[in-house]
């Protein structure tokens, strides 16, 4: 999902070199899986 999201944002902004912009995608994908496999274990809630 992370580099999905990556390349999916360099394809839309072929001209982009700010990591702090090309790389937010990608984190935001990669906070989706994780949160569903804190879900799909059961632990969310327990930190």
């Amino acid at each position: 999902p992370f580099s999905d999201a990556v390349k999916k944002y360099f394809i839309e902004n072929p001209d982009a070199n700010d990591p702090r912009k090309y790389m937010t995608p990608g984190k935001e994908a990669m906070k989706k899986v994780v949160a569903h496999k804190i879900m799909i274990c059961g632990s969310n809630g327990k930190a």
